[in-house]
C-alpha cells in the first residue's frame, strides 16, 4: 500500500501548485471528498482539560493540575504507572470532587524514572480516561525556584541606564539555569522582556532606554538549561526610580501659591522623592528670600516649609558622589498655565489627564494629585516633558474616591498653575442621595420641591443626571428625569391627596440610593375654591357693617347740624322740661288794649270771706335724682306774685 508523507515547517505555507503530479489515488480521495455531502454541525464547546505535571521545592513532589476541573459531582482518582522500573505497579491518589490538582508525594516516586499518569472516574476499573494520559520524566518536569533579585539597581553616569543584578536559586542544587526579565513604567500596562546575552553564566542585566525621573518595577524567572522543565514564578518585584537628567533630585512645592489671594506671600511646602530610597541619603536645601543672605539647610527626606517670598530654591543629595548636580527651581509665578484640563477614568487602568498648552516656551509639566483630605505629605506628582499634553495616572487609587488633579507648567519665567480638576480612577453608583424640601410657591396649582448638592466624598463618580420619583397613596411612582445642574422642581396640576416624593442621582456606573423622603399633602381643587367664596362672603359682610356704622355716625352729623343743640346733649338742659308744669291747660291771655280807658271805681267795703282754698298741686312723678337737675318753681316763672293794686 502506498502512503504519502508531509513535511511542513510552522510558518511557511503550503504550496498552491505542487511542482510534481499527484498519485491517481490521492486525485480519487480528494475527487470523493469534495462530492461528499457535507453538512455543517453545530459541535459543542470542548473544554481544556489538558494534565500537567512538574515537580517543585521544597521536597520534589509531583504537583498534577487539570483544568477546568471536570464533572464535580463524580469522585476521580489518579493514577501514575512506572514505565521503567515497575511496569506492573499502578499507584493512585483519590482526588476530593470539584479539586482540579493533585499532589504525590516524593516518598512514592523514583528519579529519573519515567511515568504514565492519568485521571478516572472513581466507579470505573484504573483504565485511561478524559483528559488523555501523558508520559513524563521526573527530571523533565522540574520547576525551579525563582530568581533572586537584589534590593537596589546600579546607576550609571547615563539616567537611562541602570543594572539589575540576582543571586541563582538554591533548588534544584547543582544546576545550571537560564533567565529572563522583564520591566515596566509603573504607569505602564505591557511589560517588556529582555534575556541576558550569556543565558548561562550571566548573573546580571542593564536595563536600557529608561525615561528619566520614572519609577519602574522588573522581576525575574528561570529555567533549566536546555529547556528542560518549567519557567519558575516570577520572582518578587524591585521597584526604583530613574535619575533625572545629569542625576537631579525630583522636587516639587505645593499649596497652590500662585493661586491665593497674595501670591508669592504664601508658605511653599517643598517635596521631593528620595534619590535612592533604602540609604537613608540626607539633602542639602539651598533657598534664597529678597533682602536676605541666601540659607543652607541640611535635612532628612524629604520635606521643607519655605519661607514667604521665597523665589529660588536648589537641593542636592550631600552624601552621595558623582550623582549628578543640583535641582533648581525658580518660584515666581510668571508664564501661562495649561488650559482645558481634563480627568477621564479609565476603570481599572488608573486616570487619563489631558490638557492643552498655551504656544509659549514651556520647560516641563507637573502633573499633582491627591485625595480631599490628605496633608501635602501625602502628595503624588509626575514630570513630563514639554511635548507631552497628557498621562495616564496610576496608583492605589480607591473606587468611588475623588482625587483633585492640579496640571503646571515650568518655564523660564516661573510657575503657573492650572485651576484644580475632580476626577475618579473608577466610578460607582452614589452610595446616598440628597435630601428633598419643599419650597413656597404662590402659583395656583404648583408644587416646587428642591435639594441641595451631595459633598464630594459621597457621591462616587460625576452625576449625569437626577432623577425625581413621585408616588401618591395608590399608584406606582411617576419619574422624571433632570439634569445635572438643576437643583429645583416646579410639579403642576398634580391632584389632590397624600404623596411621596425623593431624588436619585446617577452616575455613569448607574443610579444610587435614594435620599431622604418627604412627605406631603395637597388639598383637592374644589375646596380651595369653597375657600375663596367664604372669604369673598365674609368680606363682603364687613364691608356691609362698615358701611352701615358709617350711616350712621354721619346722621348723627346731621343732626347736630339743623336740629337744637341741647337734642344731643348727653345730659338734658332743666330749662328744657316741662315735667313740674301744671296739668292744666294754658289759657291765653288776652293781648293788652290798645287805647286804655280810664274808669272810676268806687272803693265798696263788703264782708271779709274766708280766701279760697286752692287745690292741691299733683305731686311730681320724678325722683329724687331727677330733682336734684330740675329747676324750680321761681326759676320757671310758675309762681307770679300780686299785681300791686292801682287807684283812680
Amino acid at each position: 500500500m502506498d502512503t504519502l508523507g508531509f513535511s511542513w515547517t510552522p510558518g511557511n505555507g503550503f504550496p498552491l501548485f505542487p511542482s510534481q503530479p499527484l498519485p491517481t489515488k490521492l486525485l480519487l480521495m480528494l475527487w470523493l471528498l469534495l462530492t461528499f455531502p457535507v453538512r455543517s454541525l453545530d459541535l459543542p464547546e470542548v473544554p481544556f482539560r489538558q494534565l500537567q505535571c512538574y515537580c517543585m521545592k521544597p521536597k520534589g513532589n509531583m504537583n498534577c493540575t487539570w483544568g477546568p476541573s471536570l464533572d464535580s459531582g463524580i469522585p476521580y482518582n489518579f493514577y501514575y504507572q512506572s514505565l521503567k522500573y515497575h511496569p506492573n505497579r499502578i499507584q493512585n491518589v483519590t482526588v476530593p470532587r470539584g479539586q482540579d490538582w493533585v499532589i504525590v508525594e516524593r516518598e512514592h516516586l523514583t528519579i529519573s524514572d519515567q511515568y504514565r499518569v492519568w485521571l478516572s472516574p472513581k466507579d470505573n476499573a484504573s483504565q485511561p480516561g478524559d483528559p488523555e494520559p501523558i508520559s513524563l520524566y521526573l527530571d523533565y518536569i522540574v520547576k525551579p525556584e525563582p530568581p533572586r533579585l537584589s534590593h537596589e539597581v546600579e546607576f550609571s553616569d547615563d539616567p537611562t541606564v541602570v543594572t539589575v543584578t540576582w543571586v541563582a536559586p538554591t533548588w534544584p542544587p547543582h544546576e545550571n539555569f537560564k533567565y529572563q526579565l522583564r520591566f515596566r513604567d509603573i504607569s505602564a500596562s505591557i511589560w517588556k522582556y529582555v534575556e541576558p546575552r550569556n543565558l548561562l553564566t550571566s548573573f546580571f542585566l542593564e536595563l536600557q532606554n529608561l525615561k528619566p525621573a520614572t519609577v519602574y518595577e522588573v522581576s525575574s524567572r528561570c529555567q533549566l538549561q536546555n529547556n528542560r522543565g518549567f519557567w519558575s514564578d516570577w520572582s518578587a518585584t524591585l521597584k526604583f526610580q530613574s535619575l533625572l537628567a545629569g542625576g537631579q533630585v525630583d522636587m516639587w512645592v505645593f499649596g497652590s501659591p500662585c493661586n491665593g489671594p497674595h501670591p508669592q506671600e504664601e508658605p511653599y511646602e517643598l517635596q521631593w522623592k528620595d534619590f535612592m530610597p533604602g540609604l537613608g541619603l540626607t539633602y542639602k536645601v539651598v533657598f534664597q528670600v529678597p533682602g536676605r543672605d541666601m540659607q543652607t539647610k541640611v535635612i532628612p527626606c524629604c520635606n521643607f516649609t519655605l519661607s514667604k517670598g521665597t523665589e529660588w530654591v536648589s537641593i542636592m543629595a550631600v552624601n552621595i558622589t558623582d550623582q549628578g548636580h543640583p535641582s533648581n527651581l525658580t518660584l515666581a509665578c510668571s508664564g501661562s498655565a495649561p488650559k482645558r484640563v481634563q480627568v477621564n477614568s479609565m476603570e481599572n487602568q488608573g486616570m487619563l489627564v489631558t490638557w492643552v498648552p498655551e504656544p509659549q516656551e514651556h520647560q516641563e509639566f507637573i502633573v499633582e494629585w491627591t485625595e480631599e483630605k490628605l496633608s501635602p505629605q501625602e502628595i503624588s506628582w509626575t514630570r513630563l516633558p514639554n511635548e507631552n499634553h497628557s498621562t495616564l495616572l496610576r496608583g492605589n487609587f480607591k473606587k468611588g474616591v475623588p482625587y483633585r488633579v492640579t496640571v503646571s507648567s515650568i518655564s523660564l519665567k516661573g510657575l503657573a498653575f492650572a485651576s484644580p480638576v475632580w476626577g475618579y480612577s473608577q466610578e460607582i453608583a452614589p452610595p446616598t442621595g440628597p435630601a428633598l424640601w419643599q419650597i413656597p410657591n404662590d402659583a395656583s396649582g404648583a408644587v416646587t420641591v428642591a435639594w441641595a448638592e451631595l459633598p464630594r466624598g459621597q457621591r462616587g463618580g460625576h452625576f449625569t443626571h437626577y432623577t425625581l420619583y413621585v408616588q401618591a397613596d395608590s399608584g406606582p411612582p411617576t419619574l422624571l428625569n433632570v439634569s445635572a445642574e438643576t437643583l429645583n422642581v416646579t410639579l403642576w396640576d398634580l391632584p389632590g391627596g397624600h404623596y411621596k416624593m425623593w431624588v436619585i442621582a446617577s452616575t455613569s456606573a448607574g443610579p444610587g440610593q435614594p435620599g431622604q423622603i418627604l412627605q406631603l399633602f395637597l388639598p383637592e381643587k374644589n375646596s380651595k375654591e369653597w375657600k375663596v367664596l367664604w372669604n369673598v362672603l365674609l368680606f363682603c359682610v364687613l364691608l356691609s357693617m362698615t358701611c352701615c356704622l358709617g350711616l350712621v355716625s354721619f346722621k348723627c352729623c346731621l343732626c347736630q347740624k339743623f336740629l337744637p343743640h341741647w337734642v344731643s346733649e348727653k345730659i338734658p338742659d332743666p330749662s328744657n322740661s316741662k315735667s313740674m308744669q301744671p296739668w292744666g291747660e294754658e289759657v291765653p291771655q288776652a293781648p293788652p288794649p290798645k287805647d286804655a280807658l280810664f274808669l272810676d271805681v268806687e272803693e265798696v267795703e263788703t264782708p271779709m270771706s274766708p280766701a279760697p282754698q286752692l287745690p292741691e298741686a299733683p305731686i311730681p312723678l320724678d325722683s329724687g335724682y331727677e330733682k336734684h337737675f330740675l329747676p324750680t318753681p321761681e326759676e320757671l316763672g310758675l309762681l307770679t306774685l300780686p299785681r300791686p293794686q292801682t287807684s283812680t
